[in-house]
């Protein structure tokens, strides 16, 4: 059960089987179905499908709904939010995936936002940093090992990415008109709205980051994951929950 002030995080795998596939389809809704339908790939299909079944699946769970009763619609930056003629508990989510794994995170009444990248090599680490990290980040960058710097880029990049979908502003917002820290212990801003925002690192599998941006009204951080489907019931496997935080106020 989550009440005003908690924060909940589900972690959920991306690849199931045809089966399973072919049951999570059924709650999409027409356009749902059609934007899948225009991967070319076929994986990709099956990942868009997951993600968004598991979406409905879980918000309805809050909403005392079905899934496939649920509506959507956008801000006016592009952001997903439940339709009004739905959300009568003001639920706010946000979603990503990578790889292998999606991630959802939900609270009532607040924005938030979460992210979650694949750890790969990347041959244009550095270019990104000159790119789209700020100076007081790119400080931070020039005192770091190079073997450190392969972690370091993953934790500031989740954590900016997790920042701006919690603010939904997009790609409005430039990316180096904010600071966040590599330091895993550090869950504030250094530079921006750094009063209002936690921001969170957490593992969901090896070789994965991820972060969840929560407002300052947060009193907990709950994290669920779903290792797999349970026959006829999603949550019949659910992990819940492996790790609660508790913010000090």
């Amino acid at each position: 059960m989550m009440t005003p002030g908690d924060v909940h995080v589900w972690t959920f795998p991306l690849m199931q089987g045809s089966r399973q596939i072919r049951e999570l389809t059924l709650c999409l809704d027409p356009s749902e179905r059609s934007r899948g339908e225009r991967f070319y790939f076929d994986h990709l299909k099956r990942r868009f499908i997951v993600r968004h079944a598991f979406l409905r699946h879980i918000l309805a769970r809050y909403l005392s709904l079905s899934a496939p009763d649920l509506q959507f619609d956008q801000n006016a930056y592009g952001k997903p939010r439940l339709s009004a003629r739905c959300n009568h508990a003001d639920l706010r989510f946000n979603l990503s995936s990578s790889g292998e794994w999606g991630v959802l995170a939900c609270m009532y009444g607040h924005d938030l936002g979460v992210d979650i990248e694949e750890q790969r090599l990347m041959v244009e680490r550095d270019q990104l940093v000159g790119d789209f990290f700020s100076e007081q980040e790119i400080i931070q960058w020039e005192k770091l090992s190079d073997y450190d710097k392969d972690n370091a880029f993953f934790i500031g990049w989740t954590r900016k990415e997790a920042y701006i979908k919690a603010l939904g502003l997009g790609l409005s917002l430039d990316l180096k008109s904010f600071s966040v820290s590599f330091d895993e212990n550090e869950d504030h801003l250094l530079s921006g709205d750094n009063d209002k925002w936690r921001l969170v690192p957490f593992l969901t599998a090896p070789n994965y980051r991820a972060c969840v941006a929560c407002p300052q009204q947060a009193k907990t951080l709950s994290f669920f994951h779903i290792p797999e489907l349970g026959s006829n019931d999603l949550f019949k496997n659910v992990q819940s929950p492996n790790k609660v935080v508790v913010f000090d106020r």
